[in-house]
């Protein structure tokens, strides 16, 4: 009797936040087998807790039979590609979903080593070994800097881009796209926990500025808060329409070469109304001064600590000082073929922050301290 294999597909960034939320929306949408390469410093049991994680936000747990699909494989070192290649042995590999990348906006070489150095490396093994198609998850913010609307579609050269990372994801995007293979590129924008607020990820994003105020601003109460917070929309995705959204452009959209992942324009909060919520929240100054830019705040005017943050979140902030917005014809063509996707709004970013706080145990520190006294 024959018995039809599944197709296989090689994941790469399972242990990341994004890369294991695509690896759950496989298991839960494809008939495929992962091979998932697994750092020698992340463990399979926590990277298993998180591709669980992402299929309980669709619904399902990680049955035995779900487990039996996920190979792992050797780290993705150069020098190791051979047994990576050797763990692909016999299986009828059908895709390559790259998700894995470095995200750090100041390590010049680890960013071109990763995002364009380990690109180059997967797109010669999928073309010797001849894939039906190549995913790569990038970012929205790819573009780098420029006027108007982001389109669909592949990025010119901006005038400027906000940091290394978006200069090597657009470069990176140009290999896949240039290889021959039949591709698609994914560019999600920031993205946040699932709609009732959890999140699964590292401190990177809005996370990562919410830290800063933990880490800088939570030691002591202060009267007068300095604050970068344009009247600007942030563009951001809830987690687990990550998920919705990246199974129903592989399901309906295959052909799609470009998507911009993210909520609608309309829904999202600026950066203004998300500094707001925090000082409701938890800071409450007795006054709050806003810049709409870095440039724009008197550095030497303030205290130590307003100093370390700002330099801590300069290129984030510099980020949110500019006006974003991204071409989402493909995601709406699908929204209007009945796909559900939660938006991010005010309300659901503070619902995140609420857990965020709930979480810190330096935040719930200070509240405890200085909203009494207030």
């Amino acid at each position: 009797m024959n018995v039809t294999r599944r197709p296989t597909v090689l994941l790469t960034g399972g242990s990341g936040f994004l890369g294991s939320l695509a690896a759950a929306s496989l298991l839960a949408g494809e008939e495929c087998d992962l091979l998932l390469p697994v750092r020698s410093h992340h463990g399979q049991d926590q990277l298993l807790w998180h591709i669980g994680f992402g299929l309980k936000t669709l619904g399902l747990e990680l049955t035995p039979a779900l487990r039996e699909r996920i190979r792992f494989g050797p780290p993705l070192e150069a020098e190791r590609l051979k047994e990576l290649e050797a763990a692909l042995e016999g299986a009828p590999l059908a895709e390559v979903v790259h998700c894995a990348g470095c995200l750090d906006y100041f390590d010049k070489a680890t960013l071109e080593a990763v995002n364009v150095g380990l690109t180059e490396r997967l797109v010669d093994l999928a073309l010797r070994r001849k894939v039906d198609r190549f995913t790569y998850l990038s970012t929205a913010y790819s573009c780098g800097y420029l006027e108007g609307t982001a389109p669909e579609g592949p990025h010119p050269d901006p005038a400027a881009d906000p940091t290394d990372y978006t200069r090597t994801k657009r470069a990176a995007e140009r290999l896949v796209a240039g290889s021959g293979l039949r591709f698609q590129v994914l560019r999600p924008s920031i993205v946040v926990g699932t709609i009732e607020g959890q999140y699964t990820g590292k401190r990177y994003g809005l996370y990562q500025l919410w830290n800063g105020m933990e880490r800088l601003l939570c030691k002591k109460w202060l009267p007068v808060l300095h604050v970068v917070a344009p009247q600007r929309k942030v563009s951001l995705l809830h987690q687990d329409a990550f998920q919705r959204a990246f199974m129903a452009v592989r399901r309906d959209l295959p052909e799609a070469p470009y998507v911009h992942l993210t909520s609608r324009y309309e829904t999202a909060p600026t950066m203004r109304q998300i500094w707001d919520l925090w000082n409701q929240a938890c800071a409450r100054p007795r006054e709050v001064v806003y810049y709409d830019k870095v440039d724009d705040v008197p550095l030497l005017e303030l205290d130590s600590r307003q100093r370390a943050f700002l330099s801590l979140a300069w290129a984030n902030l510099q980020i949110s000082s500019r006006h974003w917005h991204f071409a989402t014809g493909h995601l709406e063509a699908l929204r209007q073929r009945g796909l559900q996707l939660d938006d991010v709004t005010l309300a659901s970013t503070e619902l995140c922050q609420r857990r965020f706080i709930e979480g810190s145990e330096v935040v719930q520190r200070f509240i405890q301290l200085y909203h009494r006294a207030a």
